[in-house]
Parts: structure tokens; C-alpha cells; sequence
């Protein structure tokens, strides 16, 4: 089955596609900030999950990239977690077949974060996911609302099925070639 939404989508294109009430999409706020101190030194990782509870798109979630869904015993910020541990963590989230997920972050500087998230569900076998073009700023642009109220999907059961696979396609705008 073709996916509900293309790679990379355009803020009205995700406003339409919810407007009926889909409950097979499921969007993600994967905001992360990362503090660099003045005299320099490593970044410090902070959580975007304070910016999701002061504004969000209606009916998002909030994914843990730095948190949940990251290896816990690493050394090391940002490392990959066990297949059994994102499987876990992603279906507490409310990720499992049938569904479609769109990841966006708040920067608007670049939407690192929100290809994180669609880039380690990819890794682990799953492919119905998309990125918010323009993330936060961008859906605020295309008038699209805000909500304050902390937003959470039905736990689902995901099955990780990583492999190696070929490099994943770019994502390109709708339209572009």
C-alpha cells in the first residue's frame, strides 16, 4: 500500500490530511536543543519537550530522541538503541502498522531532529513516515493552529526490523524531480 503522505510534506498538504480526523496519522514534535557555552566545550542536550508543552501542532505528540529513544547505557549522546528498546519506546508512543507518522521539530533554522526521528524509524523497517517541511514556523506560516494541552496516541505494538538496506531516498518538495 502506498503511503498517506509523501516524504517530505507540505504544512497544507498534513493541515487537509488531518482535518477529516485520520486516526492513522500520527505526528511527532521531536524538538531537541543543543547549549554550547561561551568559552566552548561540548554541547549540552536538552530535551525540546518544554517548546511542545508551550505550543504545538493539535493532537501532536512528543517524541524523545535525546531521551526514550536513544540507548540509555551509551557514553555517548544520540546512539542508537537496541532494536527490542526502540521497539518498545516507539509503540508506548503509538507507532505500529497501519499507521502513518510525521516528524517536525521547532527550529527553524533546519529540521535536524525531525529527520532523526524519520530516519531511525526507516532504520529500524518502517517506512510510513514524513518530515513537516518547514517544521513549526512553517505549519504557523500556512495558518496552521497551535495547542498547549499535552497530546498521546493509543499504545501500539511495533515491530523493529532492522537490515541493511541502500542509502535512503532524499527527500525532495511535492513536485520537485
Amino acid at each position: 500500500m502506498a503511503p498517506l503522505l509523501p516524504p517530505l510534506v507540505r504544512p497544507e498538504k498534513l493541515r487537509d490530511a488531518l482535518a477529516p480526523g485520520d486516526e492513522r496519522i500520527r505526528v511527532f514534535d521531536s524538538t531537541v536543543f543543543l547549549h554550547r557555552d561561551v568559552a566552548g566545550g561540548p554541547y549540552r542536550v536538552e530535551s525540546g519537550r518544554s517548546a511542545y508543552e508551550g505550543a504545538h501542532i493539535p493532537g501532536a505528540a512528543f517524541a524523545d530522541i535525546p531521551g526514550e529513544l536513544s540507548d540509555p547505557d551509551s557514553p555517548f549522546s544520540f546512539t542508537v538503541p537496541s532494536a527490542d528498546l526502540f521497539a518498545a519506546a516507539i509503540g508506548r508512543l503509538g507507532v505500529g502498522d497501519g499507521v502513518h507518522v510525521v516528524a517536525y521539530s521547532q527550529d527553524g533554522r533546519g529540521p535536524m531532529w525531525a529527520t532523526r526521528l524519520w530516519w531511525l524509524l526507516r532504520y529500524f523497517g518502517f517506512d510510513d513516515t514524513s518530515v513537516l517541511d518547514g517544521g513549526l514556523p512553517g505549519w504557523s506560516a500556512a495558518g496552521g493552529p497551535l495547542a498547549s494541552s499535552e497530546s498521546r496516541y493509543p499504545e501500539a505494538s511495533f515491530t523493529a526490523r532492522p537490515a541493511p538496506r541502500a542509502a535512503s531516498p532524499p527527500l525532495r518538495r511535492q513536485g520537485d524531480r
